[in-house]
Formats: structure tokens, sequence, C-alpha cells
């Protein structure tokens, strides 16, 4: 289980960092900044897929909150990304501790 959040975690940063790489690199015209962008965007999906999945498979939280952070996930990740990796997670894997 502490592999997957490590899992988790670092897709989400890797994310986070590569994609400001590559935006930077395609605002100064240079020619690796597709490639940048698609490992970017890479590494944004796996981190969808694992938190969505995350959340669907937990018990302790009901339908309407795992229906929120899937929906949140899949349409504005970056923002719904960042609260789950703060507060979230922190929240749905306590109670899944206990």
């Amino acid at each position: 289980m502490e592999n997957k959040g490590i899992l988790i975690q670092l897709s989400f940063y890797a994310s986070l960092i590569i994609s400001l790489i590559g935006i930077s690199f395609k605002i100064y015209h240079w020619d690796t900044a597709n490639i940048i962008l698609g490992i970017g965007l890479m590494a944004s999906i796996s981190f969808r897929v694992l938190s969505i999945f995350e959340v669907a498979n937990s018990k302790t939280i009901s339908k309407i909150e795992k229906s929120m952070w899937i929906v949140g996930l899949i349409l504005i990740s970056s923002i719904t990304g960042f609260i789950y990796i703060l507060s979230g997670r922190k929240r749905i894997i306590r109670n899944k501790r206990q």
C-alpha cells in the first residue's frame, strides 16, 4: 500500500514539474517541447488513473463523495489532484487503516 501511495504522489509531482518545463520550452519554441509535454501528459494520466482506482475502491467514503472525487479528477485534475494529495488522500487512507 505504501508503494502505491508513493507512486501516486510521484506521478502527480512529476506531471506538474515536467508539464511546467514543457510549457517553458514551448514558449521559447525549442524543438523538444512536444516530447516533454507528452511525457508530462503520460504522468498526468497515470496519476488520474491511480487516484480514480484508489477512490473507487475505498470502502470508507460514501458514493456521493466518490463521485465528487472522480468527476473532479477527470475534469479539473490539476486543482482536484492538488487538494487530493494535500488533504483528501490522508483522510481516506487514515480511515482505511482503522
